[in-house]
């Protein structure tokens, strides 16, 4: 996998085909890697980590867009099995996902998403996302801003 590589977890065939189609049209050059299913994805990149090495580190993708609603296991539980393990604690991880419920946005967040945009997105969101995701991997910071959802106020 490219390191520049976007992976995208889509059950839906549409959404994942308007999604590839707007990043071409906002001119993004990134390979993108589709999974209809959140474990495989999961599973490759536990394979990258797994075979890792000093001299040759895991190769992750520059970013991971997320739908929430997935058959078998769901993004909530993707997210939760990416973050237990330390080497893809750097990983990048956009919900992209139809509800707009606060609770999914806020639990989204509490398991590691670093934004959260709901369908469809925006292409200038994902020019956006693309350029920052870049830069901050160039700088090997978190510290860059991402459109969409601001992370609900707890009361």
């Amino acid at each position: 996998m490219d390191s520049n590589t976007v992976l995208v977890i889509e059950d839906n065939d549409d959404d994942a085909f308007l999604l590839t189609q707007s990043f071409k049209k906002a001119g993004l050059s990134n390979p993108i890697l589709v999974f209809s299913e959140a474990e495989p994805a999961l599973d490759l990149l536990k394979k990258d980590v797994e075979t890792a090495s000093k001299e040759q580190p895991a190769t992750l993708p520059l970013c991971v867009l997320l739908d929430l609603k997935l058959p078998g296991m769901s993004g909530f539980d993707f997210l939760e099995s990416v973050r237990v393990m330390k080497a893809l604690d750097r990983l990048l991880i956009i919900v992209l996902s139809a509800s707009n419920v606060e609770s999914d946005i806020a639990l989204a967040y509490d398991l590691g998403a670093r934004s959260y945009l709901v369908k469809p997105a925006k292409p200038a969101d994902l020019v956006t996302l693309v350029n920052n995701a870049t830069l901050a991997r160039t700088a090997g910071t978190k510290e860059y801003k991402f459109p969409g959802i601001a992370r609900p106020k707890t009361y």
